[in-house]
């Protein structure tokens, strides 16, 4: 019974059902970021950085392994529910740790609303007789509907769908890689121009290109939201973490090499960069592969949306247990299906009334503000916990130095946002700030109420 030693030694009970692997644990992560992220950015950052998006993937998979890297060490020592919220204030503070499980709120609460209105768009567009509202409401309930029951029937929901995405992966593959090898694109498969072209390469707009790229990573942190329901935490979580970094980054890698393989002039590109992956799909296999093509990528958002749900609805219960939030609503779990009711049924709300409300556009200017003020937080927790516990023997690379460089690459990833996102996002903090103000009555008490027995 470790696990749920270790969980009352940092004062808590086990409350949530312990039922997923590693390997579910991993599927969780992958659903999350979604195998096809690349694809609707594809013509964007392809002609943003000049024909080096592989280049852009890669810098941002170096980016995200680091940070990966601090995830890992946090939930290694602190496997319970809550993730940069909890990390960071046993780490570094009750109120940052306040302000930074505030910021990851908005960034739970965004993606799942973005995957609606993106999947709502698509679908009132490829088939207008069913209205967009239709499609957001028929979205918020079935994605609520499942996290209502459990975890349980979302990891397999999510199992069914990533076996699909990765389909549409090893088909857009195979297909691209024929299509070449018969005289299509560049005409062959071994090419060092994807990341390199000498004429064309600019620092600052793969730089740009890296910055965008980041976006189809975002994800790989939910693993550690749902720690108290993953068997062997310790070790499982902060696998679990680094191996969907790396997954995901191989993964997208490969994409982005053979897609600028396939279509090497990107001054041919349409107009319309959103819909260059489809164009790209039906030059390599024509109007079904083209119409399958989106059909998973619709596939792919719903996942997306499905396990932001939970994980929000997670992030929610563990603030609520420690009554930073009100814990009769935010920390009660269902007796018969032992998830947080009141917290999904407040996700799925929230993507019904935003996906009525807001545009794809809106969300996706400030969905990764909250993403990298999480990040840094994260890694700063690694480097408190070092110098707290620096009579053990802890590496000062795993613990300082490579902490450190995640936070450099965090930071001018999120200083380079858009005006928009950055003014959006402070107005976010601003009420945290001011919310904590209330909770902590004027910073006179301590807003977390448990600490390290």
């Amino acid at each position: 019974m470790e696990n749920e030693t270790t969980l009352q030694s940092l004062g808590y009970k086990q409350e949530l059902k312990r039922v997923l692997k590693l390997k579910d644990a991993v599927v969780y992560g992958l659903a999350m970021i979604t195998p096809t992220a690349p694809l609707p950015m594809l013509g964007i950052i392809a002609s943003l950085t000049m024909g080096h998006m592989a280049t852009a993937y890669l810098i941002a998979l170096l980016g995200m392994s680091l940070t990966a890297l601090s995830y890992g060490k946090m939930a290694a020592h602190f496997p319970i529910a809550g993730s940069t919220y909890s990390y960071t204030q046993r780490c570094v503070g009750n109120n940052v740790g306040f302000m930074a499980g505030w910021a990851m709120i908005i960034d739970y609460l965004l993606i799942p609303l973005m995957s609606v209105i993106f999947v709502a768009v698509a679908c009132s567009e490829r088939f207008p007789v069913v209205p967009y509202s239709a499609w957001v409401v028929l979205l918020a309930l079935l994605l609520t509907g499942i996290n209502l029951i459990g975890i349980s029937l979302t990891s397999k929901a999510n199992t069914v769908f990533s076996i699909l995405m990765v389909l549409i992966v090893i088909l857009f593959v195979g297909l691209g890689a024929s299509f070449v090898l018969n005289g299509g694109g560049a005409g062959t498969l071994v090419s060092f121009k994807p990341f390199y072209t000498s004429e064309l390469f600019k620092f600052s707009t793969v730089m740009a290109g890296a910055s965008i790229a980041v976006f189809s990573y975002i994800g790989f942190d939910a693993i550690s939201t749902i720690a108290e329901e993953v068997e062997e935490p310790s070790k499982n979580i902060p696998r679990a973490i680094v191996l969907t970094c790396i997954i995901s980054g191989v993964i997208f890698i490969s994409i982005t090499y053979l897609a600028q393989l396939i279509w090497p002039d990107v001054a041919t590109f349409p107009d319309k960069k959103e819909t260059v992956v489809f164009a790209m799909a039906g030059k390599i296999g024509g109007r079904l592969f083209d119409g399958f093509v989106f059909f998973i990528i619709l596939v792919a958002g719903v996942s997306s949306a499905l396990v932001g749900q939970a994980s929000g609805s997670r992030l929610l219960f563990s603030m609520g247990r420690d009554n930073v939030l009100p814990k009769r609503f935010f920390g009660y779990i269902s007796p018969k299906y032992g998830t947080p009711v009141f917290n999904v049924l407040l996700m799925g709300i929230i993507s019904l009334c935003g996906g009525m409300a807001s545009s794809f556009q809106q969300v996706a200017e400030v969905v990764n503000f909250g993403a990298f003020i999480g990040y840094m937080c994260v890694s700063l927790s690694v480097i408190f916990f070092y110098y707290k516990n620096r009579d053990k023997v802890l590496s000062p690379v795993g613990y300082f130095i490579l902490p450190l460089c995640a936070i450099g690459t965090c930071f001018f990833i999120f200083i380079n946002l858009s005006r928009n996102a950055l003014v959006l996002g402070s107005l976010w903090l601003a009420v945290g700030f001011i919310l904590l103000i209330i909770v902590s009555r004027g910073f006179t008490r301590k807003i977390v109420l448990r600490e390290i027995q």
